[in-house]
């Protein structure tokens, strides 16, 4: 159900002061989740295979571009673009910007590997658009979650901590499913031998599906002042004095280089070659998977352990 099917009924569990039914920010919360989710997962999986499918180094310097763009557009474009456009409309400004991102992956593959500097000047103005979107889509994800979880605690007059593990629960579900479902797709559409053209083609008008049902999501407020660009560089900042950043970096940037690696050398240099085009995403379905199963098992331990022994 549509979260905007039923706004004007009335419900003894709206408050005075609220203009929706705690119902209604549920569901509502769903639609946003699924639409959020399917949107993400059908367009980052040329993230997986660019290093595979395009010329040499064009893949490399397009993943890298998105993520250069992805922190810069955090720190300077995302508070900014919330404070400007809404939540709601932070949300569809990046699930635009996605679906740039896999349409110019498209031309870059359309193209061919012989014009390598078309195929460099397509997937990297892609790359810059999909990292801007990554920034300005995260923090507005991040604050709709919280404006939900604040709307539905205050009408349910439900416990904070609780309400937001259930409702993270729900959205990793979508999140990871839509990932792993979308990548599953573009491994069979690759085995049955469908240009990668064709599929990043599919891949963009699902996402641009996905962002124009966006709209009918309720325009939640964000909570606060809006945010500055400086606040973010202070919260960083604050940071630094406490010894747990840095003794757990070494295992991000660990983890981010094996990320890059896998995504990029490996895909191109061994997985595709040994095993097909096809693997690439499929291999990456299985990580997202695994993550999807490990995640349950591992909330389980810390229940019993805590998380400072778990990790």
């Amino acid at each position: 159900m549509r979260p905007a099917d039923a706004r004007e009924s009335s419900d003894s569990s709206r408050s005075s002061d609220e203009p929706w039914r705690s119902e209604q920010i549920r569901s509502n919360f769903l639609w946003f989740s699924l639409l959020f989710s399917i949107n993400h997962g059908v367009v980052t999986t040329p993230l997986v295979i660019s290093t595979s499918v395009l010329a040499g180094g064009v893949g490399y310097l397009g993943n890298a571009l998105l993520n250069i763009f992805t922190v810069v557009s955090a720190f300077f474009l995302g508070a900014p673009m919330v404070g400007l456009l809404g939540l709601r409309g932070a949300t569809l400004f990046g699930m635009l910007f996605y679906c740039v991102y896999v349409g110019l992956f498209a031309g870059a593959a359309l193209v061919g590997k012989h014009q390598h500097d078309l195929q460099m000047a397509s997937f990297g103005a892609g790359s810059v658009c999909g990292g801007i979107a990554a920034g300005v889509l995260w923090t507005a994800q991040g604050g709709y979650f919280s404006s939900t979880v604040d709307h539905v605690a205050r009408l349910e007059s439900s416990e904070r901590t609780s309400l937001t593990a259930s409702l993270s629960g729900t959205f990793a579900a979508f999140y990871l499913g839509a990932e792993v479902t979308s990548k599953l797709a573009w491994s069979a559409l690759d085995y049955a031998k469908v240009p990668n053209v064709d599929i990043a083609c599919a891949f963009a008008l699902v996402g641009l599906i996905a962002m124009l049902l966006m709209t009918k999501a309720l325009d939640l407020p964000a909570g606060g002042a809006p945010a500055k660009c400086t606040n973010r560089f202070q919260a960083a900042a604050a940071l630094w004095k406490d010894p747990v950043l840095f003794l757990v970096s070494g295992l991000n940037l660990t983890f981010g280089f094996s990320a890059a690696f896998m995504n990029g050398f490996v895909n191109a240099n061994f997985a595709t070659p040994q095993l097909g085009s096809f693997a690439a995403p499929l291999l990456a379905a299985f990580t997202a998977l695994l993550a999807a199963v490990l995640a349950r098992v591992y909330g389980e331990v810390a229940v019993l352990i805590g998380k400072r022994p778990l990790v």
